[in-house]
């Protein structure tokens, strides 16, 4: 293990991986592309611990110049002008709120903390966060143009999706949103990133600016890894892993790609591999224990909610074709409205990560689908474990995961 680098799964921070000298896998050519268009507004969607939070994390250092941490990588030698700009950082992934009340006291602390860390404070907190959010921006944008950053923006939604008052939580949530819409010309930068795709009609309503790269293939492979930067990146951790697993090089990486890749985002674009899935694949697992490292009960919460509440039947999801106008329309504060449309059920299913694309009838729009790989398909084939370790009864019929009774 002499002269390797480190692998750090339990820390999302960029800084932190770059001045520990732990492995890195070099994205900075997309953030430039990105961070490059003055004024530009992006979402972007993938299933949890895909490295959306270490996306947000890096373009956050980018912003505020922190140009020594990206030595050696893509972005030092693009052209960057490394101009600090002010950053509202809001991170939802930490949010455990389920009442309009509680989100809004919540989002009131966070914008708090930022107005003091810039020196504006003290905001008037008997005003509600949207009211809070459009004077932080207005005070900061003093100092220069303003990025907004927004980690995991459905959490909230997703955690709270049956909740009888999951629209009030959603409407809180709008108020913020339209106040980005509203401040357009003070913002430098907007990047939102969540599991679940945005509704034109829903909580983003009105926001026409707003661009949805999820499905843009020159950004099909910003987050996971590639065969070739798996290979490249870990490629010390690959050697030992061959000779402390006692395989063939050629079959190991075949192992380890039918685990653990297969994600498509995008018709075009190569299949990734789930990046936390490797890393605790190489240390916890100390690479030769090809278990599932994905699957957990925070992942599954979503899919268990919905086993709840619809028909969910993998199988047939699988076996019909998706139209994309499904992700169009895709509200998470509306799982009850997905009984009894499969396309909308396809949809969840794909963007949490229990499938993914597998080819496209480009003429009539549809999507085909797939489970990605063996770790997400021992989830499926294994229920009884995961309604165990999550506390519900075992279902009577395949692929509908847990009963409703549990």
């Amino acid at each position: 293990m002499d002269g390797m680098k480190r692998i750090l799964t339990s820390n999302s921070s960029f800084e932190t991986l770059r001045k520990g000298d732990y492995i890195y896998v070099d994205k900075t050519a997309y953030l430039h592309s990105l961070v490059s268009q003055e004024g530009a507004m992006f979402f972007f969607s993938r299933p949890r611990r895909f490295g959306k939070t270490l996306t947000v994390s890096t373009l956050e250092a980018i912003f505020r110049g922190k140009r020594e941490l990206f030595k050696g990588l893509a972005i030092d030698a693009l052209g960057y002008d490394w101009k600090t700009y002010p950053v509202v950082h809001i991170d939802f992934g930490d949010c455990g709120k389920s009442t309009p009340e509680g989100l809004d006291g919540w989002l009131k602390d966070r914008l708090e903390e930022v107005a003091d860390a810039y020196g504006i404070g003290p905001l008037d907190m008997t005003k509600t966060s949207d009211d809070l959010f459009a004077k932080l921006i207005l005070l900061l944008s003093k100092k220069d143009k303003v990025v907004v950053l927004v980690d995991e923006y459905d959490k909230v939604l997703s955690d709270n999706a049956l909740a009888s008052n999951v629209l009030e939580l959603r409407d809180t949530l709008k108020g913020i949103y339209d106040v980005i819409k509203t401040k357009g010309a003070l913002l430098r930068f907007v990047f939102i990133t969540g599991v679940t795709k945005f509704s034109k009609v829903g909580i983003f309503s009105g926001m026409n600016n707003l661009y949805d790269a999820s499905l843009d293939p020159g950004y099909g492979t910003m987050m996971g890894y590639t065969q070739k930067e798996l290979e490249e990146n870990f490629a010390g951790h690959i050697d030992q892993g061959v000779k402390d697993a006692g395989m063939d090089r050629e079959a190991y990486l075949a192992k380890i790609k039918a685990m653990y890749d297969g994600y498509k985002f995008t018709v075009e674009s190569e299949s990734v591999y789930n990046p936390v899935s490797i890393g605790l694949f190489f240390t916890q697992g100390h690479g030769r224990s090809f278990e599932d490292y994905w699957i957990d009960t925070e992942n599954m919460k979503l899919v268990m909610d919905m086993a709840t509440t619809i028909d969910l039947d993998v199988s047939d999801a699988i076996a019909r074709g998706m139209s994309k106008r499904a992700l169009e329309s895709f509200d998470i504060a509306n799982l009850k409205g997905m009984k009894g449309n499969p396309n909308k059920i396809q949809a969840l299913l794909l963007q949490t990560g229990y499938l993914t694309i597998d080819h496209e009838d480009e003429l009539e729009r549809i999507l085909f689908l797939r489970v990605p790989n063996g770790e997400v398909e021992d989830a499926y084939d294994k229920k009884k474990r995961v309604c165990a370790i999550t506390g519900w009864k075992q279902p009577d019929t395949f692929l509908n995961l847990c009963s409703s009774t549990g």
